[in-house]
C-alpha cells in the first residue's frame, strides 16, 4: 500500500477530520491542531521529516510541520484574510484585531496579547539574556536583537529605503531614515513640546537640554 508524505506511517492509519488530516484513534479539538492519544507502536515507530530530518513525537506533529515545507497554511483570519500554518498561530494574530491581552507579568502587571511577548518582556526582570553571538559572544534578551547584531559581522543591510536606495541593517533604523524624507516627527518632548523624528533623538536633546533648568 501506498505510504503517505511522511514515509513513517501507511495511508489506511489516518482520516480526514474537520479538513486536518489525523491519526485513527488520535483526540481533535476544534479549535486545536492535534493532541494526539498514543497508539500501538507509536514508541516504536519513527516519525522523521524527510525535508529537514527533524524528528517528532506524533505523527500529527509531523503533518503539521509539514506545511513550513509546502506552504500550506489552511487557518484564515476572518477579519483580514491573513492565511497561517497553525491554529495557535491564529490565535495569536486574531489578537491584533480583538485587542486581547491576556498574558500579565506578576512583576509589573504589564499585559500582551501573546505569550512569547510576555517571555520577552520577562527578561528584562530576570536579566536573562539566552541569545549568544558565536562569534563575539555577546548576549541577548530577545532572538531579534541577536540577528540584528549578528548583521555587524556579516555586513548584511536587508532593510532598503523604497525612496532613496539606501540600506540598514535592522528595520527600526529603516523607519527611523524614512522619516527624513516624510518629515515625521512622532515623538515629543512633554518638557518643552519640540518633536523629534526618533526617540533617541528625543532622549539625547531632553537631557542636553533641560539639565541645566533642573539644577
Amino acid at each position: 500500500m501506498e505510504e503517505v508524505r511522511s514515509g513513517m506511517a501507511k495511508d489506511d492509519e489516518f482520516q480526514i477530520r474537520n479538513g486536518l488530516l489525523v491519526r485513527k484513534g488520535a483526540i481533535y479539538v476544534p479549535g486545536d491542531d492535534l493532541r494526539t492519544r498514543n497508539t500501538p507502536g507509536d514508541s516504536q515507530r519513527e516519525k522523521t521529516c524527510r525535508e529537514s530530518g527533524k524528528n517528532f513525537n506524533h505523527s500529527g506533529h509531523l503533518y503539521i510541520h509539514q506545511r513550513t515545507h509546502t506552504g500550506e497554511k489552511p487557518f484564515k483570519c476572518m477579519e483580514c484574510e491573513k492565511s497561517f500554518s497553525d491554529s495557535g498561530k491564529l490565535r495569536s494574530h486574531e489578537r491584533t484585531h480583538t485587542g486581547e491581552k491576556s498574558y500579565e507579568c506578576m512583576e509589573c502587571r504589564k499585559v500582551f496579547s501573546q505569550n512569547g511577548s510576555l517571555r520577552s518582556h520577562q527578561r528584562t526582570h530576570t536579566g536573562e539574556k539566552p541569545f549568544k553571538c558565536m562569534q563575539c559572544g555577546k548576549s541577548f534578551n530577545q532572538s531579534g536583537n541577536l540577528r540584528n547584531h549578528q548583521r555587524t559581522h556579516t555586513g548584511e543591510k536587508p532593510f532598503k529605503c523604497m525612496q532613496c536606495g539606501k540600506s540598514f541593517s535592522d528595520n527600526g533604523n529603516l523607519r527611523n531614515h524614512e522619516r527624513i524624507h516624510t518629515g515625521e516627527k512622532p515623538y515629543k518632548c512633554i518638557d518643552c513640546g519640540k518633536r523629534f523624528s526618533d526617540n533617541g533623538n528625543l532622549k539625547k536633546a531632553s537631557t542636553v537640554s533641560h539639565r541645566d533648568e533642573t539644577i
